[in-house]
């Protein structure tokens, strides 16, 4: 056990914990924001968190006096990527939860990574680790069915 603790100390496994949990709550909250009868339609939910998200975190920003400064080539990309991002990405997950669970939202938006190594593994001409291939191909499919 000591040598578990030594490679993975309790502060980092609870700060993990931390993560899936607000991540994961994340997809049951919008699930219960979409859902018929709750009045929000998703793509201003989704929105609407995201301005608030903007708003406090400026707000942290200005109280600790960090000065954000964006350069005029940084906000095209902040803008494109936002657009992206929040439309497309986040937006469409809002909008598939009105008619799916959160527990699939989460599940196929958690193993984004698992492709993303997949194709970066094909443009870099290398093979990903066994471990990669294991867990997308085989165990992956299980939580589907």
């Amino acid at each position: 056990m000591s040598e578990f603790l030594k490679r993975y100390p309790p502060r980092g496994l609870f700060a993990l914990l931390l993560v899936y949990i607000i991540w994961g709550s994340t997809y049951l909250g919008i699930r219960f924001a979409v859902r018929e009868g709750s009045g929000f339609p998703p793509f201003s939910m989704a929105a609407s968190r995201i301005l608030i998200g903007g708003v406090i975190l400026l707000s942290l920003a200005a109280i600790s006096r960090h000065r954000i400064r964006i350069t005029k080539r940084e906000f095209g990309f902040l803008l494109i990527s936002g657009i992206l991002l929040w439309n497309g990405a986040n937006g469409l997950v809002t909008w598939a939860e009105q008619r799916s669970t959160s527990a699939y939202a989460a599940l196929i938006i958690g193993s984004t990574s698992l492709y993303s190594a997949i194709v970066e593994a094909i443009f870099d001409r290398k093979w990903p680790r066994p471990i990669l291939l294991v867990s997308l191909f085989l165990v992956w499919p299980v939580f589907i069915f």
